[in-house]
């Protein structure tokens, strides 16, 4: 096809010289010259546009074709389908087409066009352009590395972001279960003053469960949503687009906020008050609007703040209680996988299980309190025990100390040593003592101060080991940071024998 100057050189030349010598001039066919010498319609048509093309793919298309609708038919599963690879392999080597041995690219552009088209029908449709109104928001999970208390781990954070300002706001949190989403939104309704009036969430977070078509939704979950006030949305299946505003915001964050690794110290439920949300909300706050132009705080303030709802007057305690009963050891299993040992003291007992996204507390059937341990998270099975309790349970079945837990939590050293030289009667003695300390002290304060005090050659008295713990705490020996590179060790020397 000519370009636009030949033809309006044609169109020029024609005006005074032959046709011939414009072929020859322009280094063109006669008949092309003669063609646009004589065209008197320059309109553009949808017909010109459109070439018919021969393909040496043409014979074999309705092979291809009807390999992809038995895909369909028998519903074979997405990872074993046929790549346009295994097409063209298929094509040459099984069907012997041999003219097709080095037009991979001509099958695979077919093979490519052939899945998009079957993909362009009503229950697969290209993505809407979506309205977000003040106020309306969504939510999602990511995970993150962090080092929290000099441990590295895998952390969640929940996100919520609002569309229509493009603020965001993330919290570190242990999990991804419905009291984990639930406390989350109730850290960020308390930080931004309001509750949204929507929230869209994904199917994957931990507040309900599809059954085919229909979502079934946590009732922990609906209590907390009845409380504050807010419509839910849940986007569908494989539909990111639908919430793409906090798709986008989880990775943004992982790659400015979380890079290099964090540094949690403490209570996480303290740094996503005092840090993590307000660090969050402040990045790029004063950035322009994509879509509007305007600086995104203002939007904030502006638009979404003023459309939040009111929070309610009454606190909501997010928890989920269950009834449960121990095993013949006093353990139960929780999540699946998490053992939690209350010792052998709560044998085959009903009790009340309270969770929360941190916590997990025990009661008996009459709400008298037993325990509260770390909630356990994570894909192994783990396990967490009550020291004391089996500290208590061992006194009296002294026999069993070289293989209890007491035995292998406590560390290597003088106590040890002691303990396991007794006899029965002996080690019955010791333990009590330990235990009724512990149960004042805990586990670890009194262990540090019977290990000092056996080190003079004898067991301590009740009364002697409870006056070295006190010492001990009201000295804060636990934190024995010297900055100042003078020794300490003469008054250290000095409390052990004012303890004696």
């Amino acid at each position: 096809m000519l370009k636009m100057e030949q033809i309006e050189a044609i169109r020029r030349m024609s005006q005074s010289e032959s046709i011939s010598t414009i072929a020859r001039t322009l280094g063109i066919d006669w008949k092309t010259a003669q063609k646009y010498a004589d065209k008197d319609d320059f309109n553009e048509a949808v017909e010109e546009k459109v070439k018919e093309r021969r393909s040496k793919l043409d014979p074999y298309k309705p092979i291809i074709d009807e390999l992809l609708e038995k895909e369909e038919q028998q519903n074979i599963p997405r990872k074993q389908r046929f790549t346009a690879k295994r097409m063209h392999s298929y094509l040459v080597e099984t069907c012997g087409i041999e003219e097709l041995r080095n037009s991979y690219i001509t099958v695979s552009r077919y093979f490519k066009a052939r899945r998009i088209e079957k993909r362009r029908n009503y229950y697969t449709p290209g993505t809407m352009p979506l309205v977000w109104h003040p106020g309306e928001a969504q939510g999602d999970f990511g995970e993150a590395l962090f080092r929290v208390n000099g441990e590295e781990r895998m952390m969640h954070y929940f996100v919520m972001t609002f569309p229509n300002s493009n603020r965001r706001i993330a919290l570190v949190m242990p999990g991804e279960n419905c009291e984990c989403v639930c406390t989350a939104l109730q850290e960020i309704f308390t930080f931004i003053g309001g509750v949204p009036s929507r929230i869209v969430f994904d199917n994957a977070t931990g507040i309900g469960r599809r059954v085919q078509k229909i979502l079934e939704m946590n009732e922990g979950f609906s209590r907390f949503r009845l409380h504050y006030r807010f419509n839910t949305t849940f986007a569908n299946t494989r539909s990111g687009w639908e919430k793409g505003s906090v798709e986008n915001a989880v990775g943004t964050i992982r790659r400015n906020l979380f890079v290099p690794v964090r540094m949690i110290t403490g209570s996480i439920a303290e740094y996503n008050r005092t840090v993590m949300m307000r660090d969050s909300f402040e990045f790029e706050a004063d950035e322009i609007h994509y879509r509007k132009g305007r600086v995104q705080s203002l939007i904030w303030q502006e638009e979404d703040k003023e459309a939040l709802h009111a929070l309610p007057e009454k606190s909501f305690i997010v928890h989920r209680i269950d009834s449960m009963t121990t095993s013949k050891t006093g353990s139960l299993v929780l999540d699946s996988k998490h053992v939690y040992n209350l010792g052998p003291l709560h044998p085959r007992q009903a009790v009340l299980v309270e969770k929360t996204a941190f916590n997990v507390s025990f009661y008996t059937r009459d709400g008298a309190f037993i325990k509260t341990f770390d909630r356990l998270y994570g894909e192994d099975p783990q396990e967490v025990y009550d020291i004391e309790q089996l500290l208590a349970a061992l006194v009296r079945k002294t026999g069993a100390w070289h293989n209890s837990y007491v035995r292998e939590h406590m560390e290597d050293g003088p106590l040890k040593e002691w303990l396991d030289s007794r006899d029965s009667s002996q080690l019955r003695s010791n333990l009590s003592i330990l235990s009724s300390a512990s149960g004042v002290f805990g586990f670890a304060d009194t262990c540090l101060a019977a290990s000092r005090l056996v080190m003079k050659g004898h067991f301590p008295s009740l009364e002697d080991l409870e006056s070295y713990c006190s010492r001990l705490r009201e000295c804060d020996e636990s934190f024995s940071l010297n900055t100042t590179g003078v020794s300490l060790s003469m008054y250290d020397r000095l409390l052990a024998k004012e303890a004696l």
